[in-house]
């Protein structure tokens, strides 16, 4: 399997992902799942997606 952009680019934002001020941040692990989670069709990458961008907001609200 070859690396390609978009999984070093998704590999580079799940390795920025900090936890928030509890010790381990359900929130951010998840997210971190998201980003590196390969979707098999384009209708998972679109579902994967919106849940990434669903996840996103509660990590934000969470780390603030």
């Amino acid at each position: 399997m070859f690396a390609t952009r978009v999984t070093i680019i998704k590999w580079l934002k799940m390795t920025e992902i900090k936890d928030c001020h509890r010790n381990v941040c359900p929130c951010a692990d998840k997210l971190r799942r998201l980003l590196v989670t390969r979707p098999k069709t384009k209708y998972d990458e679109i579902n994967v997606n919106r849940q990434i961008k669903a996840q996103e907001i509660k990590y934000s609200k969470c780390s603030n």
